[in-house]
């Protein structure tokens, strides 16, 4: 019984981590996508 309360606890832990990369992930596949928007706007305007 004590196994599987572990177990579970270190599931949650794990799913809890897994779910804080995600997030973390998406902010810099966001941002990298600003950059690249930005970068694209900037070519753009010719001086």
């Amino acid at each position: 019984m004590i196994d599987f309360a572990s177990r579970l606890m270190r599931l949650s832990i794990r799913a809890q981590f897994g779910l804080l990369y995600h997030k973390i992930d998406r902010w810099q596949e966001s941002g990298r996508f600003a950059f690249r928007f930005y970068e694209f706007v900037t070519k753009l305007k010719i001086p």
